[in-house]
């Protein structure tokens, strides 16, 4: 049986993940709010493992705890746009996710400081010996809001990219979105 070298991709990012996760001296180096972080969790545990499928991140949603959104927040999280939202009232917090008709993924984070939310995504991003590498290109800084997006590659290959927008403003409702898209979104 051929596997897609997609496939073969996904299943390398997953495995290095895995690996990293359950490494001890990976877990050692890496900071103490990034090793808890729960924005980047929620993250890589919906938008991330939903690169399979739409049933996967559906599933993994509701695992964790994420409720279908009420039509009136729903609304707000599609801002116009054909798909799906949940929320989640969680210890740490609230949190919004949403996945539009295109396989867009979007972890909305209500609370939390934005920089220690970025560099938790960013702690993620592959290793350089890792055979994955990734660029990041700020795509805009206004006032106090910066996107930034990383787009991950395999042999010269972009695979997907993450991006994330951070609010800086001292009173806010939303601190940060992270979103997902994929190769296998592309196909669509």
């Amino acid at each position: 049986m051929e596997m897609n070298p997609l496939k073969v991709s996904l299943m390398l990012i997953f495995s290095t993940l895995v690996v990293g996760c359950q490494s001890t001296e990976n877990i050692k180096t890496r900071p103490k709010a990034l090793k808890t972080d729960v924005s980047i969790e929620l993250f890589m545990r919906t938008c991330v493992v939903g690169r399979e499928s739409t049933a996967a991140l559906t599933q993994s949603a509701y695992r964790i705890g994420f409720k279908k959104a009420p039509a009136q927040l729903a609304n707000i999280y599609l801002n116009g746009h054909v798909g799906q939202a949940w929320f989640l009232s969680h210890a740490s917090g609230e949190f919004g996710l949403m996945l539009l008709e295109n396989n867009l993924c979007s972890l909305f984070i209500h609370q939390g400081d934005p920089d220690t939310i970025q560099t938790g995504m960013e702690s993620w991003l592959p290793q350089k010996d890792s055979g994955f590498s990734y660029q990041k290109s700020l795509v805009s800084s206004i006032k106090q809001k910066t996107t930034t997006s990383y787009t991950l590659h395999h042999k010269n290959r972009a695979l997907e990219r993450w991006v994330i927008t951070v609010n800086r403003e001292p009173v806010t409702n939303l601190v940060a979105v992270m979103s997902y898209y994929g190769e296998r979104y592309n196909k669509q």
